[in-house]
């Protein structure tokens, strides 16, 4: 199992994008349940990411078989195909596409010995402007396929995470008009195993695993405009992995597998409290899927989330925190009662008074008529 996505569009309901056998699938979530899947493109280990444009249009960005780069754009009912890049001039290497919502690219390309050039590439009046390079990095650790992150506070505004050639793991501001310095997340010398970054507009959130030769940690830091904080020891031990950071409620959520369970700290002021195991419903083999909305920048309260890797669109933890994770289904219609009955108009009205009148005085001396024949019968005759 490869990158998966959990997307919610801007009417609340959700699709989950993930990797198979087959190829890269799209499943919806409508009317209370998952529908069925829908394969997007087939073939193996294909690499592929997605986001949402400014229209709040679900773009898919993919490299198949040929070595092609396709957009794969759904409308509301389907997914069109358009090639972006030739494969026989684009050699076979993994590539991730990320897109701004204002029509800037983030892709990368080799360098050789597995080393990349970060590249963006903004949209013009007159089609695709020069490409920039931002930098030149390997790729990050931990999570399967993840060669850079892009992630977003605004149209125009975004962290691009790497790994540098230097082997330290940080991130550098990109808009259409300015690329920033490269700012370190960590120290020189950290070997990390995992990682996750949680960008909000509080600032940047995170969380990874050092080791050494006989341990492992678990520490968090904060960056702030300001400076970036001194670590924090969140966890301990010989297993841990799959870390992940979300804001719950206004308060910073930290979650880990250590061996067979799930642990969760709450963040308390500029430190943490005890770790505690999860005890609710959680799955045996959890898997990491990145979190896109159409909705407005508010909406990412996180970045990551648990899925079921044997069912990539089974999320966890959120929908016991969030009621109203799942979108709820819409009541039936009740159809409108009927309109009470028109009045006639006063011509109307005055034309059936006007007829009744006449009806009445006919009937009135159609019997005057009668009485007078009746009278006529009862007379004796002479």
């Amino acid at each position: 199992m490869g990158n998966c996505y959990i997307a919610r569009f801007k009417d609340q309901s959700l699709a989950a994008l993930f990797e198979n056998e087959t190829g890269v699938m799209a499943k919806f979530y409508k009317n209370n349940r998952w529908e069925a899947e829908h394969l997007l493109l087939s073939g193996s280990n294909l690499s592929f990411t997605a986001d949402f444009d400014s229209g709040g249009n679900l773009c898919v960005f993919a490299q198949n078989t040929k070595g092609d780069i396709v957009l794969l754009a759904y409308n509301g009912s389907k997914f069109k195909s358009r090639k972006l890049l030739n494969g026989q001039t684009v050699e076979k290497y993994p590539m991730r596409v990320h897109s701004m919502k204002n029509a800037s690219l983030i892709y990368n390309i080799p360098n050789g010995d597995n080393k990349y050039k970060l590249i963006q590439q903004n949209a013009g009046e007159k089609g695709w402007e020069k490409a920039a390079e931002i930098a030149q990095f390997i790729s990050l650790p931990g999570i399967a396929g993840s060669l850079f992150e892009l992630q977003t506070l605004s149209p125009d505004h975004g962290l691009v995470f790497y790994n540098s050639e230097n082997n330290l793991i940080g991130y550098k501001e990109v808009s259409t008009s300015k690329i920033c310095e490269f700012h370190p997340l960590q120290r020189p010398g950290e070997l990390i195993l995992d990682y996750n970054f949680l960008t909000l507009k509080s600032g940047i959130h995170l969380t990874y695993v050092t080791a050494n030769m006989f341990s492992r940690r678990l520490l968090y830091r904060q960056k702030t405009t300001a400076k970036l904080s001194e670590p924090i020891v969140l966890w301990e031990g010989p297993r841990i992995e799959n870390c992940l950071l979300s804001e719950i409620d206004g308060e910073i959520w930290a979650f880990w597998s250590g061996g067979e369970n799930l642990y969760t700290a709450k963040a308390k002021g500029t430190s943490f409290e005890k770790a505690k195991i999860y005890t609710q419903k959680f799955c045996k083999k959890p898997l990491r899927a990145s979190y896109i909305t159409a909705m407005d920048y508010d909406d990412y309260f996180t970045r990551y989330v648990y899925v079921d890797s044997q069912k990539p669109w089974d999320v966890q933890i959120l929908p016991d925190m969030f009621p109203d994770f799942y979108p709820q289904p819409k009541p039936p219609e009740v159809p409108p009662p009927p309109p009470p009955p028109k009045p006639p108009s006063n011509s109307e009205y005055e034309e059936r008074l006007l007829f009744t009148l006449k009806h009445a005085e006919k009937l009135k001396e159609e019997n005057r008529k009668l009485k007078e024949e009746i009278s006529q019968l009862k007379k004796p005759s002479r």
